[in-house]
């Protein structure tokens, strides 16, 4: 995960905050913009890293139809969910 490689050891090393940024459609021409501030006490990798996802596990679930994934997770496990048949 390139933000556990690379953007979270950068801002730990500057001290600088890591913001999660998430907008949301909520009526027909109306968005709500969600900013989450990801950093703890104690900021390490490990701890960022799992603050980021359980904030997004958080905005998923609260906006279920609004997330669309880029990368091909079960391409990786060995599933193909390919419909052009």
């Amino acid at each position: 995960m390139i933000l556990k490689k690379l953007y979270i050891p950068i801002a730990i090393k500057t001290k600088r905050p890591i913001m999660a940024v998430f907008i949301v459609k909520v009526g027909l021409k109306h968005y709500k913009l969600i900013v989450k501030d990801l950093n703890l006490k104690n900021n390490t990798t490990e701890s960022l890293a799992q603050n980021y996802a359980n904030t997004l596990e958080k905005i998923v679930k609260e906006y279920p139809h609004q997330w669309y994934n880029f990368y091909d997770f079960f391409k990786q496990q060995g599933v193909n969910y390919d419909d052009s048949r």
